[in-house]
């Protein structure tokens, strides 16, 4: 009997071990799965009062936490460095997918205009980048491109949806060949086109004189718009600086020409939100070198444009309208 009373006495005291024992690891572990869950409301004195292991493990979590934010602040602000690196397009020929343009509102008319950017039209290229030089000939079969298919010519300043197909034709920088070359060929043919000019460079070599400007505004084919002052990334500029270029180019267009100034082009094609509100303020259009094979036009203030390049072709903008 006395033996089977140890025994008992034994057994029971186990249990008792053994209870003590899982109570603890019930807190334990308890601790160690709400103090991170909720970590944005627990404090590490908090913590410490239960176990020093417990402080690790939220150490940890935090980390871990701070880490994820900085990774999504860095891919937030490659995104705004990385878009004038990615806005030139260099596509000059049809992509096997292309499509004509969808109707978009049938109460305010069925197609959205297609855009084209030239910057030169000449046959022998005087510069390494060859590729801005279009080839005469190529340039007289697009515009007549442009009248065979029957649409409707506008102004960057006039661009809207349109009830039959329809050409925005530009010219960025303000070469001079734009007017001993591109001028007659459009004269001839009647057809439209705007011509974004760098104020700082009227008047150099190279470039329009304010003369030659003055009588293709006078001609009724040939419209103006702002390329800012100096040809600068806009995107790389405080807010003092974009307000001065543009500022700048448009009161000196305006000024030689009588007549509000309400279309720009980027130079560059770089734009981010803070140049898109200062560019609100100012103008009504504003176009990128972004291709509308990459993204839609459904910002006024950033068009998209089919850049026209030297390998582009004679049928290329025939093929864009359709």
């Amino acid at each position: 009997m006395n033996v089977l009373k140890i025994f008992l006495f034994f057994a029971l005291a186990l249990a008792v071990l053994v209870s003590c024992g899982s109570g603890g690891t019930t807190a334990e572990t308890t601790a160690l799965t709400v103090t991170p869950v909720e970590g944005a409301s627990s404090s590490l004195t908090d913590v410490v009062e239960v176990t020093e292991n417990v402080v690790t493990t939220f150490e940890v979590a935090e980390t871990e936490v701070v880490e994820t934010m900085v990774t999504e602040t860095e891919v937030s602000e490659t995104t705004v460095t990385v878009i004038p690196e990615t806005t030139e397009t260099s596509v000059s020929t049809l992509p096997e997918e292309y499509e004509p343009s969808e109707p978009h509102d049938p109460e305010v008319g069925l197609y959205a205009p297609s855009v084209f950017m030239y910057h030169l039209i000449m046959d022998e290229p005087y510069s390494i980048y060859d590729g801005l030089f279009v080839r005469v000939s190529d340039f007289a079969a697009q515009l007549d491109s442009v009248l065979e298919s029957g649409a409707e010519c506008l102004f960057a300043d006039e661009y809207r949806l349109t009830a039959k197909p329809s050409v925005v034709i530009t010219f960025d920088d303000g070469y001079e060949d734009n007017y001993t070359t591109a001028f007659p060929m459009l004269k001839e043919r009647g057809i439209k086109a705007t011509i974004f000019l760098v104020t700082d460079l009227i008047g150099t070599p190279g470039y329009l004189t304010e003369e030659q400007i003055l009588e293709m505004a006078e001609s009724g084919v040939i419209r103006f718009g702002c390329h800012t002052k100096s040809h600068y990334d806009l995107s790389t500029l405080n807010e003092g600086q974009i307000r001065y270029q543009l500022k700048e180019s448009k009161r000196v267009i305006e000024n030689l020409l009588g007549y509000e100034v309400t279309s720009l082009a980027y130079p560059s094609g770089g734009f981010n939100d803070l140049v898109v509100q200062l560019v609100s303020g100012m103008f009504d259009f504003a176009y990128t070198t972004k291709s509308p094979y990459v993204v839609a036009a459904d910002n006024m203030l950033t068009i998209p444009r089919y850049a026209v390049y030297r390998s582009s072709g004679a049928g290329f903008v025939g093929g864009v309208i359709g």
